[in-house]
This record gives structure tokens, C-alpha cells and sequence, in this order.
């Protein structure tokens, strides 16, 4: 499991993300957790399927390992008012084949940081 992309939408109240996992089974879920409070409390959005991906594994660029991409939204509307100077952190997991796995970005957890 992998994020692959975490942006603000054009429109300002919207973040957008992408998270690539391995295609280990047919039953596949995906979520991104988040906090605006340091982990006090959190929240968690489905991630849904967009499509599948092929990329070599390391050091055996001849064979194709089936991937699939989950895309995700996290809407900022009701923190629009109070967001200027906040940080969110993310984190994603990945439940399949019976494995939870998670990015948390080495430990360090996916970190935005809104400014006016």
C-alpha cells in the first residue's frame, strides 16, 4: 500500500488523494484516516476503486504484478472556517486477504498544512 498523490482540489474545499495497492486479493478495502488534532480524534473516509495498474517488481522488470488504484476525498467544509494555520495528518490502510496494512509515510504520517 502506497499514497501516491494527496492534493487540494481547484475549488479550495476539497483534498484529493490516490493510494496504489497490490492486488492480493479479490476483496480489497481501502481508507485514509485523519486528524486536525494531533491523533485526539480522528476521522476515516472509504477509499474507492478506479482502476488497475501494472508495475514491474523490483529487479524483474519482465514480469507485470497487477496493482489497483483507490481514490478518496476528505471534505474541508465544515473546517473551512477554522482551517487557516491547522495541520492535518493522514495515514492509509489497506485491508485484504485477511493483512491490514498501512502507510503512515516511514512513521512520520502524511502532513498538510493550510494557509491563507
Amino acid at each position: 500500500v502506497k499514497m501516491e498523490s494527496l492534493v487540494l482540489a481547484e475549488d479550495g474545499t476539497t483534498l484529493k488523494g490516490s493510494v496504489v495497492v497490490k492486488n492480493l486479493a479479490y476483496d480489497k478495502r481501502v481508507a485514509a484516516r485523519f486528524t486536525m488534532d494531533w491523533w485526539q480524534t480522528t476521522s476515516e473516509v472509504v477509499a474507492k476503486y478506479a482502476e488497475s495498474v501494472s508495475a514491474p517488481p523490483p529487479h524483474a522488470s519482465s514480469i507485470d504484478t497487477t496493482h489497483d488504484r483507490f481514490v478518496f476525498q476528505v471534505k474541508l467544509a465544515d473546517v473551512l472556517s477554522k482551517i487557516e494555520e491547522k495541520t492535518m495528518f493522514v495515514a492509509v490502510r489497506y485491508n485484504s486477504a485477511g493483512r491490514e496494512m498501512w502507510d503512515n509515510n516511514a512513521g512520520a504520517n502524511y502532513e498538510v498544512k493550510f494557509e491563507r
